[in-house]
C-alpha cells in the first residue's frame, strides 16, 4: 500500500500547481485628450494578453486615493514540474495591453503603443493613462496640444497645427512648469499667471493663509512634511473661521481662478497635488 502511494503520487505531482505568488498591481489614473480624470460611471479598465482578457475594473471616482483604477494581476510562481494555479495568472515579463471602456467604446492609452510587461510579485507600478491621438508621439494628445496653441493665438497651417512647438518636456510659457505639468495640473501653457504654485500669503498667531490658482472641476490635496521624504494628509479650512474645526483634505473646485485655504500655523513643508 504504501509502495503503491509513493508511486501514485510521483505519477500526478508534475501536474499539481504551485501556490501562487503575491499579486503585480497596476495603478494610476486615466485622463481624457484635455488632461481631465475620466469619470467612472459606465468606465472601465481592461487587461489583455494578446487577445485574451485577463482583468475588468470600473474605474472610481476621485478622493482620498492618488489613482482612479488599479489592477492587480494573478501572478504564478511557475516552479519546475508544475502548471499554473490559474487560466488567467501571468508570469513575470510576459507582455500585456490595456484598453479603456467607456461606454461599450473601446480607447487604447498612448502609453501602451509599445506593450509593457509585467513586473515581479508583490511590486507596484504607478502607470498614468492618456486617451487620444498622439500624431507627433511625445506623449501629449493632438486634442490639448492645438487647443494651447489655439488660445496662444497660432493658427494651423496649409499641413495643420504646428505640434512640434509644444511637447511634453518642454515650457511653452517659460514659467518653469514643463507642458506635461500643465496638461494633467489643467493650467494653461500661454498663461503663466495659472501655474499650479502654493504660495504662504498670511501668517496668523493660529493659522497660515494659503494661496493658488485652481482649475473648475479639478481636485486639490495638500500635504505636510517636517523632512520633505514622508508626506501626510494635511487638515484645511475654506476660512479662517473654521480652521479649529479643519477636516478637509481635498478639495474640488467650483471655479477657476485664485483660492485660499487655511492651515495650523506650523514650521512644516507644504505641497499642492493636483488631480
Amino acid at each position: 500500500m504504501v509502495v503503491l502511494l509513493g508511486l501514485l503520487l510521483s505519477t500526478i505531482s508534475p501536474a499539481w500547481a504551485f501556490p501562487p505568488a503575491p499579486y503585480y498591481t497596476i495603478y494610476g489614473d486615466v485622463r481624457d485628450a484635455y488632461g481631465d480624470l475620466i469619470p467612472a460611471g459606465d468606465a472601465s479598465v481592461i487587461l489583455y494578453q494578446g487577445d485574451k482578457e485577463i482583468l475588468r475594473e470600473r474605474l472610481t471616482n476621485p478622493g482620498q486615493a492618488d489613482h482612479n483604477y488599479q489592477l492587480r494581476l494573478r501572478i504564478d510562481m511557475m516552479r519546475v514540474a508544475t502548471g499554473s494555479y490559474s487560466s488567467i495568472a501571468l508570469r513575470p515579463d510576459d507582455a500585456f495591453t490595456i484598453a479603456i471602456n467607456v461606454g461599450g467604446q473601446l480607447f487604447y492609452p498612448l502609453e501602451i503603443a509599445q506593450a509593457p510587461v509585467v513586473g515581479n510579485p508583490a511590486e507596484r507600478r504607478r502607470l498614468d493613462l492618456t486617451l487620444g491621438v498622439d500624431s507627433d508621439g511625445d506623449g501629449l494628445p493632438d486634442s490639448w496640444e492645438e487647443s494651447q496653441l489655439h488660445i496662444a493665438g497660432y493658427q494651423p497651417g496649409l499641413d495643420g497645427w504646428d505640434l512640434s512647438l509644444i511637447d511634453r518636456d518642454s515650457d511653452f510659457n517659460n514659467d518653469g512648469i514643463s507642458n506635461w505639468a500643465d496638461y494633467t495640473a489643467g493650467t494653461y501653457t500661454d498663461d503663466h499667471t495659472t501655474t499650479l504654485e502654493l504660495k504662504v500669503k498670511e501668517i496668523g498667531s493660529e493659522y497660515m493663509r494659503l494661496e493658488f490658482y485652481a482649475i473648475f472641476g479639478r481636485i486639490y490635496r495638500l500635504e505636510a512634511s517636517s523632512d520633505l521624504v514622508t508626506w501626510t494628509p494635511l487638515p484645511f479650512a475654506v476660512s479662517a473661521a473654521e480652521q479649529d474645526t479643519a477636516t478637509n483634505t481635498t478639495l474640488r473646485s467650483e471655479t477657476t481662478g485664485v483660492t485660499n485655504v487655511y492651515v495650523s500655523r506650523s514650521n512644516s513643508f507644504f505641497r499642492l497635488i493636483s488631480r
